[in-house]
């Protein structure tokens, strides 16, 4: 079976996958489940909702200069480390201690998340941490309702992740 090879750059390919879409990263085959856009006064970022049987992870793609990415699971826990702040109106914590280490805060960011499922779009603030060698990440989300969603999960590379089809009429095994 031959496979019809991409003309676009992978770059390219990975920030604009559609739902459907199959992936492999983390050694799963995962499946685009629904896709988030943000846009933050300055760049943008995509965030795939991922399934792999039954259980959903997170690829999320910054895009400023360079791409960056982390592959996150949503975690409720860490909720409460951050859910006294907001409620009290206070700053959020320049650390964090989970699972022994300390996370410090990076960024604070303000900006629009639009899901490409319903095409609705809301105000968010998003409070990114990293541990020390910058390899492990906290992430939180509040929306306009103060509903906090928080994320752990791993920086990864662009060559971690191979795009088996795009949902774009490409398949690409390399």
């Amino acid at each position: 079976m031959f496979f019809r090879k991409s003309k676009r750059k992978k770059e390219d390919n990975i920030l604009e996958l559609e739902i459907g879409s199959q992936l492999e990263v983390d050694m799963k085959i995962q499946n685009i489940k629904n896709i988030y856009k943000y846009d933050w006064g300055g760049y943008e970022s995509v965030e795939y909702v991922l399934e792999s049987f039954g259980e959903i992870s997170f690829l999320y793609i910054e895009k400023d200069d360079e791409l960056f990415f982390t592959f996150l699971k949503e975690k409720k826990e860490l909720v409460e480390n951050i859910a006294y702040y907001i409620a009290s109106g206070d700053d959020v914590p320049q650390e964090i201690k989970y699972k022994k280490e300390i996370y410090k805060l990076e960024e604070i960011s303000e900006g629009m998340c639009t899901d490409k499922s319903t095409g609705k779009s809301e105000s968010i603030f998003s409070f990114d941490y990293f541990n020390k060698e910058r390899d492990r990440t906290i992430s939180y989300e509040i929306d306009k309702e103060n509903e906090i969603t928080a994320y752990f999960g791993n920086v990864i590379y662009e060559h971690e992740i191979n795009i088996l089809s795009d949902n774009n009429g490409g398949n690409r095994f390399a």
